[in-house]
């Protein structure tokens, strides 16, 4: 009976536990000082807070039975070496805080009850020190609250990882304010949605499919986010991104990126259940208004990107200040439908995909001033650009910046006006423009920023208007043709610039081929149409050498006015780029659009597609020529231009001097180069980066397997690896210390004589797994190896810093493949001696007495030829057999 009360007695004191409130802000937990109770946490007690706690050093769990994070409370951890235990946190409010230093992660376990909207809130530095803080939850979580991450600077890149795998028990909601959730797997996400606003990041580490419980996914639209789907499948009731919902369907990351900027990463899907109609095509049912009216559409909703617009009669309006055209498409079709652009001065109206059926696109506000638009523009039908000028002489000019192309045959964009004595000046500036049409100039000037915005289209010169071109154009060579009418208002200015034309038509008849200035031009009219101190040559003028004459900067190839005739790089040229010029490939997949590249000592390329967006740079024909040693300015570069990734090239590489591959490395970035290019010629590559630290977390992948490179291969910083043997072909490879080598596959080209060589130093890493490679000629430190089959240990046994690792791996030194048809021994008697010959250096001479059997040993000194053999020797029996 006693026994049974005090059991009674302890119970009920279990179940009455007392709760502690914190007393002092930015103490440490296990402080008596810092709690109501005046001591330590213990079990049997429950605290809760609404100030700032910190986690002592010395002590990684607490110590009672629960701690509640009250509204305005933190949790701040401390210490990135110990994992903080908390067996049962309530976050109610609060916040769980990286609380000190930068670069450096804190970790947090046990159990975490959402009640109420909470926090988890990392930092990223601003003064002094700069770097994330990062969060590691592996706590299991429940609970119905959201959760959200953020940090003090829009320029943070700190993570928080919920590492839990089961997470099943939480249905709260997921927000990325700053930063990148990163979830281990589908499970740590619970049941709830996630929302990651623009310039935050979203990792899962598995396939997520919280579709049946009405999990949704939003997603921000700007290019500093990624959402890596990390080669899953994720499965959402319904998706926003950039705030407009994405129709039912499953996307790819390539797919979804279409709705919006660069932003999904990786392999993988999002299957999305609900969702907006699909696109349709929406007709413009207004006039004078501008897109942002939901009155102007026929589905009577503001313009969104989902659906293709199609103005057809009227006038169509753009917003009045800066803005992007949202929908998936905008056409103008129909003489008279018109576009009228409502910006002025440097403000830009943007359309990426603007058809021109027959519209006009229009300088439509404004007194003395310019309407600029951007984006792209395909010219289908015959249409216009039109300036405007009142009866009171005031101008509208329109400046397209937009890419200009043409997807119809012979079509022409008109250069149009408001009257016929109009001022105006239209500005065409892309220089990469792929219009092929015919650009005819009614009124007004039509000036073309370089020859590049001209396209490889004509021009056609009306009796009020007037051209200039500011650079040399030479179209000859696609037949663009110049027609001018003969007129007192009609100008075309050569400038100081020398044009070339396969056809000049001038007041109605052709100009005979030939180099004509402005004044031996105007001598065969009636009317001095051309002006300046130019040249305008007529028939086909082939200049096929173009040369990069915009030095030591880096420059995008696309840029026009980097090359010496101001045109974008297109097929029929060969383009060069001489000492301390530095070009580099636009981001994402794209070709080098010459015929070839070529690269001299001192020069630079830059190779910009990324692994991790499947992204590829392609050269068909990239040439590296003239390096001489690897001095200063000696040799040329191939290099790995951006990310922290491996970037990606294609194409055909001939080397055929001294040249350096080059990634970059430096404390947080390391950036490699894959070289998917079929490589041939016989000079010197080396690899380097940027800092003598690089060792082997630098990676060039050489990929193709049909490289018949002969030359020589030093991997001098980095690590060098070969896809297959086919890959190193038949070259020899010299490994420097502190750098790596890898060929992941059997490798012989002994026959062609190759060789390796290691450096004896610590660092030095050449990987055999289990290959065998038959290699000619291996020094390993100083010491040549004779020929014979050598295991990892044995080959380490040369080193005083073991180098090689390997299973089964093998290298076999010698020449085993094609054995070479021995020579002919030929002996000539002198005084009694005999002198052999042979031709062959592989072979040497052995000898035994007996002709049918003994053993065959080598003749001393008989490894070359000549060689003596004296008359006082025993009569032998001679042969010659490969070294």
């Amino acid at each position: 009976m006693v026994r049974s009360m005090i059991a009674g007695m302890a119970l009920a004191t279990a179940v009455q536990a007392d709760v502690v409130t914190q007393l002092v802000n930015l103490a440490e937990w296990d402080e008596g000082s810092t709690w109501s109770s005046g001591i330590a946490p213990t079990n049997g007690n429950d605290y809760t807070s609404t100030l700032w706690l910190r986690v002592s050093d010395a002590s990684s769990a607490f110590g009672g039975d629960s701690f509640t994070l009250l509204t305005g409370s933190q949790l701040q951890l401390r210490d990135s070496v110990n994992t903080f235990v908390v067996p049962n946190l309530v976050m109610d409010g609060g916040a769980v805080y990286a609380g000190t230093g930068a670069n450096i992660t804190f970790a947090l376990d046990g159990t975490i009850d959402v009640v109420s909207d909470s926090a988890f809130t990392c930092w990223w530095g601003t003064q002094g020190t700069t770097g994330p803080r990062n969060l590691r939850i592996l706590s299991e979580i429940s609970g119905s609250g959201d959760l959200s991450t953020s940090a003090s600077s829009a320029s943070t890149t700190h993570f928080v990882a919920i590492e839990n795998t089961d997470n099943s028990g939480y249905s709260g909601d997921w927000t990325a304010t700053r930063g990148t959730f990163i979830f281990a797997t589908g499970g740590s996400v619970g049941t709830g949605s996630i929302a990651i606003n623009a310039g935050a990041g979203l990792t899962i580490g598995g396939d997520w499919d919280q579709s049946a419980a009405g999990a949704t996914l939003s997603i921000g639209d700007s290019g500093a986010s990624e959402i890596n789907l990390s080669n899953s499948n994720w499965k959402v009731e319904s998706m926003t991104f950039g705030g407009a919902g994405v129709p039912p369907g499953t996307y790819t990351a390539a797919e979804l990126n279409t709705f919006g900027d660069t932003v999904f990463v990786n392999g993988g899907t999002i299957e999305v259940v609900t969702g907006p109609a699909p696109p349709g095509d929406v007709y413009f049912v207004s006039d004078k208004v501008n897109w942002t009216d939901p009155t102007a559409w026929s589905d009577g909703v503001a313009a969104t990107n989902i659906n293709n617009y199609y103005v057809t009669n009227n006038y169509l309006f753009s917003p009045v200040s800066p803005a992007t055209f949202p929908g998936k498409s905008l056409t103008i079709r129909g003489e008279g439908t018109q576009f009228q652009l409502k910006v002025t001065g440097s403000e830009v109206i943007s359309v990426d995909n603007l058809t021109m059926d027959g519209g006009v696109l229009v300088a439509g506000t404004g007194n003395d001033v310019e309407s600029k638009i951007d984006g792209e523009i395909n010219v289908i039908s015959d249409s216009r650009f039109q300036g405007y000028m009142s009866s009171e002489g005031v101008t509208r000019d329109l400046r397209v910046l937009s890419k200009v192309y043409n997807t119809e045959p012979d079509v022409e964009v008109e250069m149009y006006y408001s009257n016929t004595e109009s001022t105006h000046t239209i500005y065409i500036d892309n220089a990469v423009n792929e219009f092929s049409g015919t650009w005819v100039v009614y009124c007004g000037t039509n000036e073309f920023a370089n020859a590049g915005a001209v396209g490889t289209g004509s021009i056609e010169v009306l009796n009020n208007g007037k051209l200039r071109i500011l650079g040399d154009w030479n179209q000859s060579e696609a037949g663009a043709s110049l027609t001018v009418n003969d007129s007192a208002n009609a100008n075309v200015d050569l400038g100081g610039y020398d044009w070339a034309v396969s056809n000049l038509v001038f007041g109605g008849s052709s100009v005979a081929a030939g180099t004509y200035t402005a004044t031996e031009l105007n001598a065969l009219g009636a009317n001095p149409v051309f002006s300046g101190s130019g040249t305008l040559t007529v028939g086909t003028v082939v200049n096929t050498l173009v040369y990069m004459d915009v030095l030591a900067s880096a420059q995008t190839w696309t840029s026009a006015t980097i090359w010496d005739n101001d045109m974008a790089p297109t097929s029929g040229f060969d383009y060069v780029v001489p000492s301390t010029g530095n070009l580099k490939s636009p981001d994402g997949n794209v070709a080098f659009q010459g015929d070839s590249l070529t690269v001299l000592a001192g020069g630079k390329v830059q190779v910009r597609g990324k692994e991790d967006l499947g992204t590829v740079t392609t050269i068909a024909d990239l040439r590296f020529s003239g390096g001489t040693g690897f001095g200063t300015l000696e040799f040329p570069t191939l290099a790995s231009g951006t990310g922290n990734v491996a970037n990606q090239m294609d194409g055909h590489i001939l080397n055929s001097g001294y040249t350096m591959v080059s990634g970059y490395y430096s404390a947080t970035a390391t950036r490699g180069l894959r070289i998917y290019s079929q490589i041939e010629g016989d000079g010197i590559f080396r690899t380097t980066a940027s800092s003598s630290s690089t060792e082997t977390t630098v990676v060039f992948d050489v990929m193709s397997p049909s490289n018949t490179y002969s030359g020589v291969w030093q991997s001098h910083r980095g690590m060098l690896r070969f896809e297959s043997g086919g890959a190193a072909g038949p070259a020899s490879i010299e490994v420097f210390a502190g750098a790596g080598l890898t060929i992941d596959g059997d490798w012989n080209e002994s026959t062609n004589n190759t060789s390796l060589t290691v450096a004896d130093s610590a660092g030095t890493v050449v990987e055999l797994g289990s290959n065998t490679w038959i290699i000619a000629n291996v020094t390993v430190g100083t010491n040549l190896l004779a020929e014979a089959e050598y295991t990892v240990a044995e080959l380490n046994s040369y080193l005083t810093n073991p180098a090689f690792t390997g299973t089964t791996g093998k290298i076999k030194v010698g020449v085993e493949g094609d054995v070479p048809n021995p020579p002919t021994l030929e002996g000539e008697m002198n005084g009694g001696d005999i002198t052999f010959t042979w031709t062959d250096s592989r072979f040497k001479l052995q000898s035994r007495p007996q002709l049918t059997f003994g053993d065959w040993v080598d003749v001393p000194g008989g490894v070359s030829s000549p060689f003596i053999v004296p008359a006082t020797n025993d009569v032998e029996f001679l042969r010659l057999i490969e070294k």
